[in-house]
């Protein structure tokens, strides 16, 4: 019976160690997509623009990644 839990945690850990990776990676890019940063830029058709700021991007893919991978 150990061994089938072992067996089963494993996977689990590496699915869980990936999405952490991804979290991470997704917050780096909206935290460099930032204006503070604005070393990456996307086109237009993968970020949305703010209805009060229309000259702002919101890299709306990596935010819905960071927040499902969390």
């Amino acid at each position: 019976m150990v061994v089938a839990a072992a067996m089963t945690a494993m996977p689990a850990a590496a699915v869980a160690a990936v999405a952490a990776t991804l979290g991470r990676f997704a917050m780096d890019v909206c935290l460099y997509m930032s204006q503070n940063f604005g070393f990456v830029s996307f086109p237009d058709e993968l970020t949305t623009g703010s209805s009060i700021m229309p000259h702002k991007k919101n890299p709306d893919v990596f935010e819905i990644m960071r927040g499902k991978c969390n």
